[in-house]
């Protein structure tokens, strides 16, 4: 796949993981790119820190072989799954060294996020890293459930084939836009970090 952002923002979010108790992604992010969710970086003063890697997964689509549960790592994976997921894949992926979560499904689909959130809180994590996709995204903003959001732009135009940031699920598409405050930026050599915090309910 081609690299969009080059390798000053690569290292900026890693930096970034380095920083956060969890991080957080979808089974569409799994399937596609089958990511290891590690902590790279080369030359650090002082050894990285792989944070918890959760999957939201209400099917249980992912695979046993996964990079997640075959890359070495101190980090465990939980996998979260809706209420009805199959026994046969929940017990495959646990023999692969996951911890497999059953929650509630939301009424549109998806695992509750405020559930797994709880979870993760009780386990005494209490920063999460979403990375992706961009229905992930979108969940995590219209429930309220984003704090601050950092966001790696880099001069290039993809069109068609590029994959959406943000996608909103069902009427949300036709609510006001959400705006970020307190903005700051920053320039990684070509690329350009814009981080703000989320107000939500104005």
């Amino acid at each position: 796949p081609m690299r969009i952002t080059n390798e000053q923002s690569g290292r900026a979010v890693h930096r970034l993981r380095d920083r956060v108790d969890a991080i957080l992604v979808g089974i569409d992010t799994v399937l596609a790119d089958d990511p290891s969710l590690t902590t790279r970086l080369a030359k650090a003063r002082r050894p990285c820190r792989d944070p918890l890697r959760v999957v939201l997964d209400t099917g249980l689509r992912m695979e046993p072989a996964a990079r997640m549960l075959t890359r070495e790592s101190a980090a465990a994976t939980w996998i979260f799954c809706g209420s009805d997921s199959d026994p046969v894949r929940r017990r495959a992926l646990e023999e692969a060294g996951a911890r497999v979560i059953q929650v509630a499904v939301a009424p549109g689909g998806g695992v509750d996020l405020k559930e797994v959130l709880a979870e993760i809180g009780r386990a005494q994590l209490n920063s999460v890293l979403v990375e992706g996709g961009g229905r992930i995204h979108g969940s995590f903003l219209q429930a309220g459930l984003v704090d601050q959001a950092f966001l790696y732009v880099a001069p290039i135009f993809i069109g068609q084939a590029g994959v959406p940031v943000v996608s909103f699920p069902g009427e949300a598409e036709k609510e006001a836009p959400l705006r970020l405050h307190s903005i700051r930026t920053r320039r990684l050599g070509d690329d350009v970090l814009i981080q703000g915090l989320c107000f939500h309910g104005e």
